[in-house]
This record gives C-alpha cells, sequence and structure tokens, in this order.
C-alpha cells in the first residue's frame, strides 16, 4: 500500500530506526485524514509517517489543504470517510483506493 500523498511504500520502520524519532508522536506507519467538503462530505485520506510530520493535520484537513502539493491521490478520488465501518480509521481499509506500483 502507498500513501495516498507522496505514493512512497507505506512500511513499518522497525525499532531503532532514526525515522521513527518525534519527540510529540508515538510512531504508526501511516494514518487515516478526514478530508472534508462542505458540499460533499468526508473522504479518507491515508498519509504514511513522514508526510503526517510534513503536513500536520489535526486529524482532518478540507479539501483546498489536501490539494496542495499535487498529492498522489486526487480529491475527487479519495475515498468516502464512513463512521459506520468498524475501521474507518484504519489505514488498510482503504488499501483499494492506493496508488497502484509504478
Amino acid at each position: 500500500m502507498r500513501c495516498f500523498r507522496c505514493a512512497n511504500l507505506i512500511v513499518s520502520l522497525p525499532e531503532g530506526d532514526p525515522g521513527r524519532e518525534s519527540g510529540d508522536w508515538h510512531y504508526f506507519p501511516a494514518a487515516v485524514v478526514e478530508v472534508y467538503e462542505p458540499q460533499l462530505g468526508s473522504f479518507a485520506g491515508v498519509l504514511c509517517w513522514r508526510c503526517m510530520h510534513e503536513v500536520q493535520p489535526d486529524m482532518w484537513m478540507d479539501r483546498a489543504f489536501w490539494e496542495t502539493g499535487d498529492p498522489a491521490v486526487p480529491f475527487a478520488q479519495l475515498p468516502k470517510y464512513d463512521r459506520s465501518i468498524p475501521d474507518h480509521n484504519c489505514f488498510q481499509t482503504y488499501a483499494a483506493f492506493s496508488p497502484k506500483d509504478p
């Protein structure tokens, strides 16, 4: 599976890897971020560890913010963010929408 923003593979870094270091956050390989458009509702964006640090969303962002930086998955292709799905905050739930391998 790949990050919806940078298209890098989402991998779990081993213990002790300097890439896991953060003064503020506990490590996780990827996170689901709610991307909100008032007229259309909420959509799911999957961000890798690096993109989460670069973008620093507050677990949601608006469409305009998502579209900055030319994301690998454009807003129009994001899946719906549906809170009724038990694993709606699990990044693997949205694997079918991941950018394809080159």
